[in-house]
């Protein structure tokens, strides 16, 4: 017999569109149809407005994130990009001198 798998919100296709196709959605309608921890306040109040724009309900912040995931992108200001860089500047620079010390 088939394997069940529940669709949640996705069962409103029925056989249409085919079952990956189906199983994708679900995953990603449930991932951004619920609440999330705000980053701002740390409760569990933050909602999707709208394509990637989320708010909170509680301190009624808003902010940019991903489109369906609260997960702000890595390099999301650019004062952390610049310490990422330096800090990596500085990790080949001590190793350039360890090289001609021991040389």
């Amino acid at each position: 017999m088939a394997e069940k798998i529940k669709l949640g919100s996705a069962k409103r296709f029925g056989p249409r569109y085919g079952r990956t196709n189906r199983l994708k959605v679900a995953r990603i309608e449930s991932q951004y149809l619920g609440r999330h921890k705000c980053p701002y306040c740390s409760y569990v109040a933050a909602r999707r407005i709208s394509r990637g724009i989320w708010g909170c309900k509680k301190c009624s912040s808003k902010w940019a994130a991903k489109a369906y995931s609260l997960q702000l992108t890595k390099r999301s200001t650019g004062s952390q990009a610049v310490e990422e860089d330096l800090d990596a500047l500085f990790a080949q620079d001590s190793a350039l001198e360890e090289d001609e010390v021991e040389a």
